[in-house]
């Protein structure tokens, strides 16, 4: 997943980053972009409550 980090004045060109990476790319035009939710991660199994309700 890459994430949108500068958008240009007049929205058509974009800067994109990978998360926990250097890689970037620079000046990519918007109209080629596909736009997506956030990816699906794992449920992970919610603890308990510690404390009585």
């Amino acid at each position: 997943m890459r994430v949108v980090t500068h958008v240009s004045s007049n929205g058509k060109e974009v800067n994109l980053n990978l998360p926990g990476t250097n890689l970037a790319r620079f000046r990519v035009r918007s109209d080629t972009l596909k736009f997506v939710d956030k990816a699906p991660r794992a449920s992970k199994p919610v603890a308990e409550s510690l404390n009585p309700s």
